[in-house]
């Protein structure tokens, strides 16, 4: 066996390798980063429109949550009108 031999060898064994790094680790990390980001997924309720979403992307005033200013607007303005 040459060095090219060893070389092609060498060759097959990395990408075996790759091929099997690639299939059995690469599934549990996005199957673990999935089930974390759903856990985390708080949901908080518009006062507006009722309806619900994630708390990260809600609008916190007054203890009150909102989907976007405009219905936080909405709110308020119904408010200091009655």
């Amino acid at each position: 066996m040459g060095f090219i031999g060893l070389i092609r060898v060498l060759i097959f064994i990395l990408a075996l390798w790759l091929i099997y790094r690639f299939i059995f680790h690469r599934k549990p990390k996005q199957l673990q980063h999935d089930a974390t980001k759903a856990s985390d997924a708080t949901m908080v309720k518009c006062e507006q429109c009722e309806i619900h979403v994630p708390r990260d992307d809600a609008i916190s005033s007054d203890g009150l949550w909102f989907c976007s200013a405009d219905h936080q607007l909405a709110f308020e303005q119904s408010k200091s009108d009655e």
